[in-house]
């Protein structure tokens, strides 16, 4: 938007300019801040060119009140005066250039492009964001129903803080949940994985209600078998609710069978009028949360992320460092509060680590378990046995040796490593092996667990992170070190699988 209250220049500002070459669209044109923010209460805008001195409400005045209300707006003055005073003001106002005129075209054009270049990037942060919490919601709506199904919810207040905590305001204790078990025989042994989202998505349009879908539980748990659990499924009366089960089951095994190239077979493993009946109260592990900040438990928990980081990369010491963090955190939380959040946090790693075929209790011998938590009696001891649970997994992933029994996964997977600094495609590299791409796309996923962009993406992060940690390259640097050219590209998607960006990675992690 452009307020400028010179007729002249209002219109060679808009008329003048290659705005769309440079991102922009003009929205409106003003010649007086007043009009400006009366438009602004109705409309979006992303930048504001504006003159400081106007007839009714001069720019400051305008801007200050858009520091208030629309902080998110990015302003720029073009002004006849340079006064230092008016430039003091646009300090504080958060004026992101202050421009004299008559200006250079150039120079004005130079400005909006880097406007554009941190509106992206403030867009790809936010949907990252947006793309973390549902991750994270997921994640532990899994932990969830696993955690019910296996007797590991104890209490009521418990229950009630999962349904908090997770929104799932259609969700109550009166709830009902049938669980079963789905397994997959492929007809021929060259027959493709089964296309993990197609296959929930099956699920869910089948046992969905007719003005409710219900939250469904989806864990792979081996190669073609899974454990599925619907929960807030349609009320009705224990006779319906068996005819009810048995019908959509019924359905799902006639669909899956027609719609995708296996025989599929189902054992019903749960089925209870109220979830409530799956609690299993015991003396020392009852909950009893009651005043939980759920904002405080989102924040720790989503540190799963950097936490991940840490472990692949070994280090112990800033570990220990932002466990320490952690529970100076939750300072003055409740102990029972406490042991809920960070239950949490290991559920979120360990299925993190599951989708990459990694079994934290197998590797720890059974040391990483946040059972251990309720022999802590403060938060000194749970900092403790946070410590320790997580030195062992961290030692339990060092001392884990990647074995394939296809060599030329094992090949790739060092030819990644070593060249980082590379572009690599997934034709190039299947051509380079001289292997199919979709036969390599399916091989590497089957052997590591994850694809293998997923691969490369995870090994690039962790390898800047341990060089922003070493300090002797600037951000720009790292990132061409590890393939990327653009700089705040690289920030995007350094915060997408660490969390943070680089520069508060290094402030997080600063011991």
């Amino acid at each position: 938007m452009i307020v400028e209250d010179e007729d002249n220049i209002r219109h060679s500002l808009e008329c003048f300019i290659p705005w769309e070459k440079i991102g922009f669209q003009v929205v409106n044109t003003f010649s007086d801040g007043s009009d400006a923010l009366a438009y602004l209460r109705d409309n979006p805008c992303d930048a504001v060119l504006t003159d400081i001195l106007m007839s009714r409400m001069s720019g400051l005045e305008m801007i200050r009140n858009l520091h208030e209300t629309r902080p998110q707006i990015k302003v720029v003055i073009l002004s006849g005066h340079s006064a230092f005073s008016y430039a003091q003001q646009a300090i504080q106002y958060q004026v992101v250039h202050y421009l004299v005129k008559p200006v250079d075209e150039d120079e004005l054009i130079d400005v909006f492009k880097g406007i554009k270049e941190q509106l992206d990037c403030e867009q790809a942060e936010h949907t990252v964001a947006e793309s973390d919490t549902r991750e994270l919601k997921q994640i532990l709506q899994k932990s969830f129903v696993r955690d019910l199904l296996s007797g590991c919810v104890a209490s009521d207040g418990e229950l009630s803080a999962y349904i908090k905590l997770l929104g799932m305001e259609r969700i109550t204790q009166d709830s009902q949940l049938i669980a079963f078990e789905i397994k997959a025989r492929s007809p021929a042994q060259d027959q493709q994985g089964i296309d993990v989202a197609s296959l929930e998505d099956m699920l869910r349009d089948c046992l969905s209600g007719a003005d409710k879908e219900p939250l469904v539980f989806y864990a792979e748990e081996r190669p073609e078998q899974w454990n599925v659990a619907f929960v807030g499924l349609p009320q009705t009366d224990s006779a319906e609710f068996r005819r009810y089960c048995n019908e959509k089951i019924r359905l799902l095994v006639g669909s899956l069978n027609e719609e995708l190239p296996y025989e599929f077979t189902f054992r019903l493993t749960h089925s209870v009028m109220h979830i409530t009946d799956l609690l299993t109260p015991t003396k020392n592990t009852a909950v009893t949360v009651q005043q939980m900040d759920e904002a405080l438990c989102q924040s720790v928990v989503s540190d799963y992320k950097l936490l991940i980081v840490e472990l692949d990369l070994g280090s112990k010491e800033t570990l220990a460092h932002i466990l320490n963090g952690m529970v100076q955190d939750l300072d003055g939380t409740a102990l029972e509060d406490m042991r809920f959040i960070f239950k949490n946090l290991y559920s979120a790693i360990e299925l993190n680590y599951k989708k990459r075929k990694v079994n934290v209790w197998n590797i720890t011998d059974g040391k990483f378990n946040f059972s251990h938590l309720y022999r802590a009696k403060d938060a000194e001891t749970v900092a403790a046995c946070l410590k320790e649970d997580f030195f062992a997994l961290c030692d339990g992933l060092a001392s884990r040796k990647y074995h394939s029994e296809h060599n030329v996964i094992e090949r790739i997977v060092q030819y990644l490593d070593a060249h980082l600094d590379e572009d690599i495609g997934h034709d190039a590299l299947a051509a380079k092996y001289r292997i199919h791409p979709g036969y390599l796309s399916r091989l590497f996923k089957q052997e590591m667990g994850e694809t293998l962009s997923e691969y490369l993406f995870r090994i690039k992060i962790e390898r800047a992170a341990q060089l922003l940690k070493e300090r002797r390259n600037k951000i720009g640097e790292i990132a061409g070190m590890v393939g990327y050219s653009s700089s705040s590209y690289f920030s995007v998607m350094f915060k997408k699988y660490t969390g943070y960006s680089p520069r508060e990675y290094c402030q997080r992690i600063s011991l």
